[in-house]
């Protein structure tokens, strides 16, 4: 037939109505309501930006019995291939036997790079509420319940108009989506800013409050969330199956059950008054459920009145919605004991932007779980998805990294929050002394020391915090106030809390126990440090504390009651099977062959006499592996640091890093970082199960390109004039390099291919 076109010549553009007969056009939604007689054929409603609601009427009169199916389609993935209108459901509407009514989402048939937009429409056309009074008027003609049919994007729509519905509506969804901004943030991005009017760099500077609050005051609303349900006479029935591997459990299923009084059944079964939902093995992630299930289920709740609960319990015992695997069954894990750091928690950023997250350990997390990361910078957040196997994230001056452990349900059981500074690959932690400090100094370039914590006996870490005294502001560095300050509040264990996820092997040394502790009157505990012992040259204790010298039986005792709770620390961290003791003898000769002396209390034999309990203890109660024992030291002379036995010479401190290195994990398969003599950087790794990220250095106005390789093949080109990162998204499995091809501001070319990176 020929386009349909208004008396004022209005015509909808790029739709292909041919195969539709008959086609009627409407000025307005109050032109549709008053003259419609709702007959067989396509409806096409004009909105007030010019985007139209395109509405098909299938079928004939059926069973008065009998819903009115009305179907809302998902996501359309190669929409610039297909032209509007988009109708789905005609097989389900067939099976029905009686009438049916399909939408076409209005934006989606407007904007050839919309994929999805939930029906919601365009700032200002009020596209939900024009389709409230299409089947307003449907029920006011037919005089029958209706049913609204969708799974995803589709089901969103469903949701939203079962609570605003104002005649008796039902509705069967699957896998839906409730709350667009939940939803992948490139698509939601993608229907925000279309549907605002907004710039991607505008949008995104906005909160998801203002977002919604700018959404709701242009007529749309973005949740279902926390809505009720409108129930007008038998209406108001709700089904949902959901698939159990679904991240929708999480994202969309939790948060909508969290706002309502449904109660847990059981077996993935929630359900309360006419409304339930169904977690089912139907199939892998977001996939569509079997046919037959999807047909027994419509059939059922097309029915007028019919039960949703005894809908579901019938699918079950039909062997339609399966009972998931115990490994995949969503369980509420809010007050249980999962966490991240005893997983093994790991986060890096490397200096082309690119931020990597990974679990060492992730066979620690035995329930159902998902890990997601929240990038922050100053006026932004992203949020990923972090797979079992890790993800790189493109993340160039972002501040901080919180990682989120939750439940399937979507509940949040465990946080952590990394500052992001540029480190190595892989980082090693220190609690202790310039022992294990000075040694860093000469791991190679893809190990970093990330943290260091000294001068803090184990014992003072786990006793009382004991106010500081004022003469601490007498300590002439800022490392000096650091680790004095942080002795008296025994913060030792919140240090190790923070460098967890920042460390590959924490190094303990046991030097700095040397100096013995002061017990103070309340049961306080501070370490007699260097710091302290300059501040009072006479060595006397604070007033009415005692000292308990290094290598006494109470020290000592003490010491071994303190490693318990190190250990506890260490397993509670994921860091016991990271963690090793160093200790080296100290040095009886300098490296010129004199003695070494005394330092304070103790010289060189002395001091190995004295520390070999306290080896021996850690051995006993931690179990942690001891480093650098049968090492033959000598100290160095000079020293920048002065004469003693445990200043070790450049020979010996290489000694001790060769022995870290080989302790230290080998970084995590998530691609790496290629240093080149030229000023070029490259870091590539896995940005997800389909993506591969790309981030790069280069000389001060210099322009980048990238190509991505499958072997031989090119599989895609980015152009110059690129950012520093880009990701590859839809990726098949395989193994790739990113070339990147450089352009110098003196015009001249470097090309240089990435580590390989592995999807699949």
């Amino acid at each position: 037939m020929t386009q349909p076109v208004l008396p004022d010549g209005w015509r909808p553009s790029g739709a292909d109505y041919t195969r539709y007969d008959p086609v009627r056009a409407w000025a307005s939604i109050d032109d549709f309501v008053t003259r419609s007689t709702l007959e067989r054929g396509v409806d096409i409603i004009r909105l007030p930006s010019g985007d139209h609601l395109d509405v098909i009427v299938g079928g004939r009169a059926g069973d008065a019995e009998t819903c009115i199916p009305v179907f809302f389609g998902g996501a359309m993935p190669s929409r610039p291939q297909h032209t509007p209108p988009f109708f789905s459901g005609h097989n389900l509407g067939k099976l029905a036997g009686g009438r049916y009514l399909a939408f076409s989402d209005p934006l989606v048939a407007a904007d050839t790079d919309l994929t999805l937009g939930w029906y919601a429409g365009r700032a200002g056309d009020h596209a939900q509420e024009t389709i409230a009074r299409v089947l307003e008027l449907a029920h006011r003609r037919w005089g029958q319940e209706l049913l609204l049919v969708g799974g995803s994007g589709g089901g969103f729509a469903a949701l939203e108009q079962l609570r605003r519905a104002r005649v008796p509506t039902s509705a069967f969804v699957w896998n839906p989506q409730t709350d667009i901004q939940r939803y992948l943030p490139p698509f939601a991005d993608a229907y925000l800013a279309t549907a605002l009017g907004l710039s991607r760099p505008a949008l995104g500077g906005q909160t998801v409050d203002q977002r919604e609050e700018r959404a709701r005051a242009a007529g749309i609303d973005l949740a279902a969330v926390g809505r009720p349900i409108a129930t007008h006479g038998e209406g108001g029935r709700l089904l949902v199956l959901q698939n159990a591997t679904d991240s929708h459990v999480a994202d969309h299923m939790g948060p909508y059950l969290d706002r309502t009084d449904l109660a847990d059944l059981g077996d993935g079964l929630w359900s309360g008054g006419r409304e339930s939902w169904l977690v089912a093995d139907m199939g892998e992630g977001h996939a569509v459920p079997p046919r037959a299930t999807l047909e027994a289920a419509f059939l059922a709740m097309v029915r007028a009145g019919a039960d949703s609960r005894r809908i579901a319990t019938e699918l079950r015992s039909r062997g339609l919605a399966p009972v998931p695997p115990h490994d995949e069954l969503p369980v509420d894990l809010r007050g249980g004991s999962v966490d991240l750091l005893r997983a093994g928690l790991r986060v890096t950023q490397d200096e082309c932007g690119i931020v990597r997250v990974w679990l060492g350990r992730p066979e620690l997390l035995t329930d159902p779980v998902r890990v997601k990361v929240e990038i922050a910078w100053a006026a932004r957040v992203s949020w990923r998805d972090v797979p079992p196997t890790g993800i790189a994230i493109a993340a160039p001056g972002a501040l901080t990294a919180t990682v989120h452990l939750r439940d399937w349900y979507g509940h949040t059981v465990d946080s952590v929050t990394v500052p992001l500074t540029v480190t190595a690959q892989r980082g090693i932690g220190v609690v202790g002394s310039c022992v294990s400090r000075d040694a860093c100094e000469h791991l190679p370039s893809d190990i970093s020391l990330v943290a260091y914590e000294a001068r803090q006996s184990l014992v003072s870490a786990f006793g009382s915090p004991v106010p500081l005294p004022p003469e601490h502001d007498q300590l002439s560095s800022a490392f000096q106030r650091r680790v004095f300050e942080a002795d008296h509040a025994s913060a030792l264990p919140d240090k190790v809390r923070a460098m967890a996820p920042l460390t590959d092997l924490l190094v303990q040394d046991l030097v700095d126990e040397r100096l013995g502790i002061f017990v103070h009157r309340d049961g306080g505990v501070t370490t007699r440090t260097v710091e302290w012992l300059g501040l009072h040259r006479d060595g006397a204790p604070p007033v009415g504390a005692r000292l308990v010298p290094f290598g006494s039986d109470d020290h000592l005792r003490l010491f071994r009651e303190a490693l318990v709770r190190w250990r506890a620390l260490l397993e509670e961290t994921g860091l016991l099977g990271r963690t090793v003791l160093l200790a080296p003898p100290w040095a009886v000769l300098t490296t010129d062959g004199a003695l070494t002396g005394r330092s304070l209390d103790l010289d060189a034999e002395a001091g190995n006499a004295a520390m070999r309990p306290y080896i021996a203890s850690v051995e006993e109660i931690v179990g942690t592996p001891v480093l650098g024992r049968d090492l033959l030291t000598r100290a160095g002379d000079p020293h920048r640091w002065g004469p003693a036995p445990f200043h070790f010479d450049d020979e010996t401190e290489r000694a001790i890093a060769a022995e870290l290195v080989r302790r230290t994990a080998p970084a995590a398969d998530l691609g790496g970082v290629d240093v080149g003599g030229d000023g070029v950087v490259i870091s590539v790794g896995p940005s997800g199960p389909a993506a591969i990220v790309v981030g790069v250095t280069v000389p001060h106005g210099a322009r980048v390109a990238y190509h991505l390789f499958r072997g031989a093949e090119r599989v895609e080109m980015i152009g110059y004039d690129v950012p520093r990162t880009h990701t590859f998204w839809r990726v098949d499995p395989g193994r790739y390099v990113v070339r990147v091809f450089v352009m110098l501001a003196s015009g001249s070319r470097v090309s240089r291919a990435s580590a390989p990176v592995t999807l699949g």
